[in-house]
């Protein structure tokens, strides 16, 4: 999920991704709209196919590019199940949590609020 998020950081990948989700699109369609060089496109294309939200169909010459459906979904849906999973529910973050609440119990933390 991580490594989704961090493609997806990137202001020219959003906006590759979301013609794809119109319509499978050549390079040099995208590199026109988007005002940059093919070299450029191809490199976000593949940041986006490495985390498998985009395939690839050859035709003769060309490749065209089309969004994977069902990684997008994928991706989604695990990202909607871990935004609505209550925080002490999920193991990668119990550890900051409990050290939250301690810290919180013990007004530690109200130091920060203090320098606002």
């Amino acid at each position: 999920m991580i490594e989704y998020l961090k493609v997806l950081a990137d202001p020219t990948r959003m906006k590759i991704l979301k013609f794809l989700l119109e319509e499978p699109v050549y390079v040099c369609e995208l590199a026109e709209v988007l005002g940059i060089s093919q070299p450029t496109v191809s490199q976000h294309l593949r940041r986006l196919k490495g985390v498998g939200l985009v395939e690839e169909n050859r035709e003769g010459r060309r490749i065209c590019y089309q969004i994977s459906r069902q990684v997008f979904e994928r991706y989604q849906e695990e990202l909607k199940i871990f935004l609505d999973t209550p925080i002490n529910t999920l193991p990668e973050m119990s550890q900051e949590w409990t050290r939250y609440l301690e810290a919180k119990n013990k007004k530690e933390i109200l130091a920060c609020k203090e320098l606002q």
